[in-house]
Formats: C-alpha cells, structure tokens, sequence
C-alpha cells in the first residue's frame, strides 16, 4: 500500500460515519460494564470464608448479614413533573439496591439476616394500608432466592422510631412485627444462638430507668427481660449478637483500615442515637457472652474489639451500608459461616465483608469525561471530513463575459478545494516524452493519463511522464518550467458538465483559455517574464553560509476583491446552514450525539428493564 493507500485508509477510518458507529459500539459496552460488569470485578475476590481458609467441616450454613437498605415509600414519590432530578436520582437508588441484591443472592446463603432500617420512613406511615404498600415495595425489591432459605428482619430506629411520641411508637412497633415479625427473638443455626435484638427499645429502656419513672407495662414485656432470659454462650452453645446500633467504644477507638473515613462517635439527636449506652453495653457483654457482634447503623465498615474482666476479648463488625449513603463510595453486605462447635475447631465462625462499586463514581468518572470526548471528537471528524459532499450555489453570472459557456468571476467552483468529482483538472506536463501526458485532478489525487497530441497551443513536444512517486517534484508547477505565455494558462477543464460542452469544444481548435475563462486567470497570480522584484517584496539574508530569499506575492487589487467575495460567498453558506464540502454542521452534530446517546439510553434502559421489571 502506497502513501495515497494509507492515506485513504486513514481517511475512511476517521469519517464521521466510521466514528459514529465506533461510538456507537463503544457506549454500549461501556454500559454494559459501568452496570454489570463492574459488580462482577469488584466481587470477584468475595467468597464464604471457609474457602479461604480451605477449612474441613462441612457441618455449617451460611448467612448473609444485610444492614440500612433505606427503600424509599412509594407513597411520598416525587413528581416526575415537579422534581425530574428527584424521580431519575430515586430510580437509580432503586437499580443500584436491585443489582446489589441480585449479585449478592450468587453467594446462595441459607440465611439472611437484615440489621435494620429496611424502611427509609416506616415509621412515619400513616395508615396500614400505607404501611402495606410499603412492604410490598420491600418484598419486591429484596426477592428470597429460595423456598429454603430463611430471611430474619432486626428492628431499625427508622422502622420504629426512637425516643418518638407513645402512640406513633406502637403503631409502628405493631406495623413491624405484623409484617416483619418479632422484634426481639433468637435463632438456633448449628448449635449457636443468634440473638436479633431491638436495640431501640433497650435505649428508650435505659432513659426511663435513668429518670427512674415508672412504665411496668412496657418494661415487663421490654428488651432488657428478654436478654435476662437469653443462657449465657458457651463453647458448647456460643452466642452471636446482633443489633442495629453499635455497642459503646470510646471515642477515640480505631475502625480498621476498611473505613472509609472518620471513626463512631458518641451522639444522640432526633430519632437517632449514635452507640448504646456504655451501662446497656456492659450489661450485654456481660451476660451473653457473645464470641461476636454485629450491628449497623453507621453505614461505615468498623472493627472493633471490646475488652472485658474475667471475659475473652469479643469482635464487634459494623456491617456496612447495603444502600448508597452520603459519604459513602462503595456500600457492602458481610458474609457469615457458623461451624457445628467442635473440639478440633479453633472458631465455630469466620466472616467477610464484601464491597459493591461506587455507582456515583461511574456517571461522574466514565460516562461525563466519556461524553465530552465523544462530543469533541464527533465535532472535529464533522469539520474535518464533511459526511456530505456538495458544491456551493452558484450564482448565474454568464453576463459577465456576454457569453453561455463561461464560469463566472468569481465561482464558488473555482475557489473551493473540493472541487466536484464529475468536473476534472488535466494539468500539461513539459517534459519531454513521444507523447502528451496530462494529470487529472480530484479529490484524491493525480493520476497520469497518456493522450495522443492534439492540435492546442496548449501541446509541446517537450511532454514527458513525471514520477509523482516523487515527493519533492510539484507536478502542477515544476521548477524548470517556471514562466509560461501570457495567454497560455495552466489549467483547463475536460469532462465538464453539458453547459460548459462549448468551451471545451472551442478549446480544442487552439481558442486561448483567456478569452472564454478569464476569470481564475484574473484571481490566480500571473506569472510573466518580468522580473519577480516587481510583483513579490523580496528580502535576501545570509544563512548557514548560503544567500536565502524570502519573497511575499503582491496581491492585485482584483485578486484581493476576488478574495474577498469568496469569504463572502463561504460566510453567507454558513449562516444559511450549508458548508463548502459539507452537510449543515450543526444539523450533523446533533444527529451524530443523538445516535450515539440514544444506543446509550437504549442499552442502559434494557439493563434497567431487567433488574427492576
């Protein structure tokens, strides 16, 4: 393939419509991968943590430890008219949480266990059939993948309130154990209890007991009752806690280095409370004996290890936000194998958490720089190599020689580079040969035709081939050759259109070029045997040890008007929405983005029809 091949190639490779569809191609897979493919990635090194210990029992289940899915109420919607943010930004709340919950039923666990605040605002449904609806809403979004496997649900400060008026604190409290079930209870899986407990009610519990009022009928049946009548673990029964608000650590205690950012700290306010208290805590630890806990709330990953007297050191995990949460980047879930205890085990349970991707990190780190790039790139390709090609309008101005044949003035035809391919240039080469040989000229490049001599003016004997293979030889004008007559032009067209057939024909019985085409023999400069002082300004100097000259053409005062016209005629079809080798630039633009987006939209619409449909 010569330079002309590659060149072509190049040329086809980067054409608007090469580049649209390369575009095309590229978005759908991207998004493809921002939203399934990433999920795959970030969970490809997450298993049940037996397999990495490679650990021998096979008396054990597996439990999916889920916390804060924060569904939003259907009932309270933004409008979609009022609030279109609103509406795109919940429904991508809901695919992120839907995507989430498929990838994460790939593990097949035996059980699921959610720390609380399923709800965004369960506690603030104003009826049962609200309440309901809401429920559905869950169901739907947090399917079980099995008849097999069992689904526990912890009370959240969201779900039931805290530290809420009485009344609204039982409905809500009726509404949860309706649908959810208790809210305390224990679960035996391989000789372990699992204690759900309602960390809510044994906050509200300690305040009470701290103002010392009296509420029997809430306290005899409350949550500090329950926990007394729990047995202490031991090696033979070992008891897991869960809970939704952590335990108290002090303020100064280290997370881990799987925290994100920042540390849990003491604090309480409106329907929130940021640890249990550090006497409820006691309490707990104390009794129960866990061998581990694990608790929600904060939407953060923490670690940390409680130290009590006369007890081994327990393991709290605060399981990380299974929903999008501000000032989170990437949500998790953890992964719990429970062992049969045994003798020649050294733990009846391992755990791992598992992270998803950072789905804000994805439109605003691949689809936004993504767009720019596809935008800029689809504009120059559409400046650089017009989809369309089309002469310009070309105005009638045959009276200006008061003959049919002629081309006006100052043709758009003449000045423009692109010129049609129908309307070919055959350029006199002087070089001596047996023959006449003449380049044609269009848009790719010249090619070298051999013609018998015809009796022009235009013929020499002097004609001969030219090498084009050689880069540095100007075939249209060689250096040798460089003065030429006056009435003896350099260029004339063949295979024109019908209505310039007579100037072809007279052409060929020696009719000089400048009495029917003055018109680029008055625009393109005219080069006499003069000397070239008169029509350039000259500067000589000496360089490198040779004389070098420096010449500047003098522009007659019809070159430049000739000029001028043709900016203008080129001005005039941009703002009518045409473009000299081109289709209307903008027009290609916007229908370039829109194919490119809309394949986008398209791909990434089916991705949410099957997750959400």
């Amino acid at each position: 393939m010569g330079f002309y091949g590659k060149r072509k190639s190049v040329s086809r490779a980067t054409s608007p419509d090469v580049v649209q569809k390369a575009f095309i191609a590229l978005w759908c897979l991207t998004v493809i991968w921002c939203e399934v493919g990433f999920f795959h990635l970030s969970l490809k090194d997450c298993r049940w943590p037996e397999k990495h210990l490679k650990v021998t029992s096979k008396r054990f289940s597996h439990i999916l430890v889920v916390s804060d899915t924060q569904i939003k109420n259907p009932a309270i919607a933004p409008s979609w008219t009022s609030s279109f943010f609103a509406a795109f930004e919940r429904l991508l709340f809901d695919l992120h949480l839907k995507k989430s919950w498929h990838f994460a039923m790939h593990f097949k666990p035996h059980h699921i266990i959610f720390l609380g605040d399923m709800m965004a605002s369960g506690r603030r449904a104003v009826s049962d059939e609200e309440y309901a609806t809401y429920y559905e809403t869950f169901t739907k979004m947090f399917p079980k993948p099995s008849t097999e496997t069992t689904v526990h649900y912890l009370p959240g400060n969201n779900d039931v309130g805290l530290n809420m008026d009485p009344i609204e604190a039982q409905h809500a409290r009726r509404r949860f154990t309706k649908h959810f079930g208790p809210l305390d209870q224990t679960v035996d899986i391989q000789n372990h209890t699992l204690v759900l407990l309602d960390a809510s009610r044994i906050i509200e519990e300690s305040y009470r007991r701290a103002r010392k009022t009296r509420h029997r009928e809430v306290s005899s049946n409350g949550t500090m009752n329950f926990v007394k009548s729990v047995q202490p673990g031991d090696k033979a029964h070992p008891v897991i806690l869960f809970t939704h608000v952590p335990l108290f650590r002090p303020d100064s205690a280290a997370c881990g280095p799987l925290r994100e950012s920042g540390t849990i700290r003491r604090g309480a306010g409106n329907n929130y409370q940021s640890t249990i208290g550090k006497d409820v805590s006691a309490f707990l630890l104390e009794h129960l004996h866990p061998t581990i806990i694990l608790s929600g709330d904060d939407r953060d990953y923490c670690e940390f290890v409680h130290h009590r007297s006369g007890l081994p050191p327990i393991r709290e995990v605060t399981v990380k936000s299974f929903s999008e949460a501000r000032g989170i980047r990437r949500p998790g879930f953890q992964l719990l194998t429970v062992f049969q205890p045994s003798p020649a085990l050294a733990t009846t349970h391992l755990d791992m958490p598992c992270f998803l991707p950072n789905e804000h990190g994805i439109y605003y780190a691949v689809y936004l720089p993504l767009a720019l790039v596809t935008v800029i790139l689809l504009l120059i390709c559409n400046i650089r190599q017009p989809r369309r090609y089309q002469a310009s309008t070309i105005e009638d101005e045959s009276t200006l020689n008061g003959s049919e044949g002629s081309l006006p003035l100052l043709s758009p035809l003449m000045l423009s580079p692109n010129l049609p391919t129908s309307i070919q240039l055959n350029v006199r080469s002087p070089m001596p040969n047996s023959g006449t040989k003449f380049y044609s000229a269009s848009h790719a490049r010249l090619t070298p035709r051999t013609l018998s001599p015809l009796p022009s003016p235009l013929a020499s004997p002097r004609s001969a081939a030219l090498n084009i293979e050689d880069e540095d030889y100007d075939e249209l004008y060689p250096t040798q050759y460089a003065t030429r007559r006056d009435d003896r032009p350099p260029i004339f067209l063949t295979g024109v259109p019908p209505e310039f057939q007579r100037f072809q024909q007279e052409s060929r019985v020696a009719t000089p070029l400048s009495a029917k085409f003055p018109g680029p023999d008055r625009l393109l400069p005219r080069v006499t045997h003069r000397r070239a002082a008169s029509t350039n300004y000259t500067w000589s100097f000496v360089f490198g040890g040779r004389r070098r000259r420096i010449a500047i053409p003098i522009l007659t005062r019809e070159q430049v008007w000739g000029w001028c016209r043709h900016s203008a005629f080129f001005a005039s079809d941009l703002v009518k929405g045409r473009r000299v080798g081109g289709a209307n630039l903008a027009r290609d633009m916007l229908m370039d983005c829109l194919s490119v987006f809309l394949a986008a939209s398209l791909t990434w619409s089916a991705i949410c029809w099957w997750f959400l449909g």
